[in-house]
């Protein structure tokens, strides 16, 4: 079988890791800020 040879399945590779890293970066980050918010509410300081 032939790898991505047509350029359109290229793209649509790409689409789909970019898709994927769209998703699992904000969430990522969200659950790292949110463990951070939690302690720091904990320890009763909250700094902006």
């Amino acid at each position: 079988m032939g790898s991505a040879t047509r350029p359109g399945r290229a793209l649509l590779d790409r689409l789909a890791a970019g898709a994927f890293v769209a998703t699992v970066v904000p969430v990522a980050v969200l659950l790292a800020l949110r463990r951070r918010f939690v302690r720091d509410l904990r320890a009763g300081s909250v700094t902006g």
